[in-house]
């Protein structure tokens, strides 16, 4: 698929990177000419909200993984303000019950993402299977023909 992209903003906290909220919706018209299985988004982050419409208009299964421990961050920076943690966690559930599956990185996350209401969350593995992709199964000619002779 062709990489295509929505307009973006630059964000005075994240100012090396475009980010996007997709208000003039280019990203259905993408999705609905390339017909998704599923939509991945990472939570939290701008898209979020663009991919949780796409994917209840579209009948797409939506995938969430997790990334940063909002409820940290919360204590961190809004510590000053009540209720900061259960808002933090109220804004989690509302959306990660809107997601088919969350992937978040580790097995403590988990249990604290369950504990806290949010279903259907499992361990996003990271690393690569050495047993299945060990270099003593390593085949020039097999990696010429699939990379059609690139490195």
């Amino acid at each position: 698929f062709n990489i295509e992209h929505t307009h973006g903003f630059t964000f005075p906290l994240y100012n090396h990177i475009s980010l996007s909220l997709d208000l003039q919706m280019k990203g259905r018209a993408m999705m609905k000419k390339i017909r998704p299985d599923l939509i991945h988004v990472s939570s939290p982050g701008f898209m979020l909200i663009p991919a949780m419409i796409y994917a209840r208009l579209m009948r797409i299964p939506l995938l969430m993984s997790y990334h940063t421990h909002v409820p940290m961050y919360a204590e961190k920076y809004l510590g000053f303000m009540p209720a900061h943690k259960w808002v933090a966690w109220a804004l989690l559930r509302w959306a990660h019950t809107k997601a088919d599956l969350t992937l978040c990185t580790s097995p403590q996350i988990r249990a604290e993402l369950l504990e806290n209401g949010i279903p259907r969350v499992d361990v996003w593995k990271k690393g690569v299977d050495s047993e299945q992709f060990n270099p003593k199964f390593r085949d020039y000619e097999t990696r010429k023909m699939m990379t059609d002779g690139n490195p």
